[in-house]
């Protein structure tokens, strides 16, 4: 009886071991599975009246199933050849379309861009961004075609993204 209690204890141990070691699920493990979604925008991008945040709401016109990975978001440009789509501003495809999408964001020094978008090279909807010293920053529409976003974007998330103590953070 004692070897039994034995094996048991040391099987319990072992998958405890097991289980810590396995640590958690990482953000980074995000895997991005755009559905073919071509219409849509960003419908309203305010800056809020500190400067210091921008508020996006936007939507696309197009439903999806929600198993995970089958997303839209918002993308930032920033003068590199790529856009950063950060994978806490995808949101999934409503049941029945259209589906929406609303953050509320840090903004960054400079002037940058920001599209929604549904793939790797598609956008739906920009907006160009410009602070001017001294004055309101300046929120633009911005073609989908302009050099300042046209690039592909990549999927940014775990670690180099969102600190847990600024929820706001790109």
């Amino acid at each position: 009886m004692s070897r039994l209690i034995r094996r048991i204890a040391a099987a319990a141990a072992a998958t405890l071991i097991a289980i810590s070691l396995a640590g958690p699920a990482r953000a980074d493990d995000f895997q991005w599975r755009p559905i073919p979604c071509f219409s849509g925008g960003i419908d309203r991008a305010v800056v809020t009246r500190d400067g210091g945040l921008i508020e996006l709401d936007g939507h696309v016109d197009c439903s999806g199933p929600n198993d995970g990975g089958v997303a839209f978001g918002y993308a930032r440009y920033h003068g590199a050849k790529r856009g950063g789509v950060y994978w806490s501003t995808m949101h999934e495809y409503a049941a029945v379309a259209p589906s929406s999408n609303s953050i509320l964001r840090d903004l960054p020094a400079g002037e940058f861009a920001i599209c929604l978008v549904t793939g790797f090279d598609v956008r739906v909807g920009c907006v160009k961004i410009t602070p001017v010293p001294g004055e309101p920053v300046a929120v633009v529409p911005l073609p989908t075609d302009d050099s300042l976003v046209h690039w592909p974007v990549e999927v940014i998330g775990g670690d180099s993204e969102t600190s847990p103590t600024c929820g706001t953070c790109w």
